[in-house]
């Protein structure tokens, strides 16, 4: 496990995506789907980064060979309260 600095907030990172190719095989588009995450980070960019390669190494055991593009990614500073918020 890698220890987490002091100076970590927590983030909501959520990830929507579609899998085109399970679309085409299934007979149409649906919904995108989405992959969300709370992680302690040093920032935005530490988040995003962190998300994302959870993201892929899950589409990697997950088994299937659907190509998964990303359609759109958020990235929300918690409060304490556990609620969204604008980072002072």
């Amino acid at each position: 496990m890698v220890p987490i600095p002091s100076n970590s907030e927590d983030y909501r990172v959520r990830i929507l995506y579609r899998e085109p190719t399970y679309e085409l095989r299934a007979g149409g588009q649906r919904e995108s789907y989405l992959f969300d995450r709370i992680v302690k980070a040093s920032g935005h960019e530490d988040a995003l980064r962190t998300v994302m390669a959870e993201f892929r190494e899950t589409k990697g055991a997950s088994g299937v060979g659907w190509v998964r593009v990303v359609t759109r990614v958020e990235v929300e500073w918690l409060l304490p309260d556990g609620e969204a918020g604008a980072k002072p």
